[in-house]
């Protein structure tokens, strides 16, 4: 076999490319929406990750290709499994509803466990 057999045809290279960019843009998205619905700042992100702010922006809008490395460390924050980000067959709509779910019961906790604050009379507003 010659090297020209061996080797994908332009078309199959190019093809390859976009089905590369295609799958980019879905993880990306799927960062960001996991990244809302957890509630997270971008600053937090940098805070616990080390992931710059402008980054995390360029991944989260399909500007740059997310890092594996990224990936696993943006997974390992917002609780959830990689191939729930980078797996084009998993269920991620579920997923990113039960999170939301997930945020809203502490949220909800949280107000019910804080102290009501006890009216002054006689205080003019």
């Amino acid at each position: 076999m010659t090297m020209a057999e061996t080797r994908p045809s332009y078309r199959n290279r190019r093809m390859a490319k976009v089905q590369n960019k295609a799958m980019a843009a879905d993880v990306s998205r799927r960062l960001w929406q996991l990244r809302e619905a957890r509630g997270l700042a971008r600053r937090t992100v940098r805070e616990q990750k080390g992931i710059a702010d402008s980054q995390l922006q360029r991944i989260e809008t399909g500007e740059a290709s997310p890092r594996y490395v990224d990936i696993v460390a943006l997974c390992e924050l917002y609780g959830v499994p990689v191939v729930a980000v980078t797996d084009g067959a998993y269920d991620f709509e579920k997923l990113l509803a039960a999170v939301q779910l997930e945020r809203l019961v502490k949220n909800a906790i949280a107000y019910e466990d804080e102290e009501p604050e006890e009216p002054v009379y006689g205080q003019e507003e």
